[in-house]
């Protein structure tokens, strides 16, 4: 809630809101939510268990990480549930206390690449230098997914499933 409520004060902006419930939410705090962020689109953990997992029947290595990893359903979930071509992604333990410009202006220009929250150090399973040279991709130093703002067409399955296949990760 908070995190919601200092993004909004600061912000001056109202994107479109979805909430994904990590299977915490109680039906009493839903409506609160929804009280709160009138238009919300909330999705439940139930329900995001069975329809993105259906949807990445095709990806094995997707569907596993999907299964066993909590931290991944915030990836897979964007991909399937996302609305438009470019997301704002604010984890619940990030506040906002003055206005993001940076992150308002990247969310609104299109042209603006991947943007992301740096993180203190690296927290890859392997040595960043290693999983780029592995993967044949430029991999990004200290990312941190608590405040992205991304472009959907970047994020795509048969990519993220050939990189888990690698056995790098």
């Amino acid at each position: 809630m908070w995190a919601l409520k200092s993004f909004y004060h600061f912000s001056d902006t109202r994107p479109a809101l979805c909430i994904h419930d990590d299977g915490s939410l109680t039906s009493e705090i839903c409506e609160i939510l929804r009280t709160h962020f009138v238009g919300v689109r909330l999705i439940k953990r139930e329900q995001s268990d069975v329809e993105v997992l259906d949807s990445l029947a095709d990806y094995p290595a997707c569907h596993k990480l999907r299964s066993e990893n909590n931290l991944s359903i915030k990836l897979f979930n964007l991909i399937h549930y996302a609305q438009s071509s470019r997301v704002l992604l604010i984890d619940s333990d990030v506040l906002t206390f003055s206005q993001p410009v940076e992150l308002i202006d990247a969310l609104n220009d299109e042209e603006t690449t991947n943007r992301f929250n740096r993180d203190v150090a690296d927290a890859y399973t392997s040595p960043r230098d290693e999983l780029a040279e592995g993967l044949g991709l430029d991999v990004a130093s200290r990312f941190n997914s608590g405040v992205c703002v991304l472009q959907m067409d970047s994020l795509q399955l048969t990519e993220i499933e050939r990189c888990l296949s690698s056995n790098l990760l």
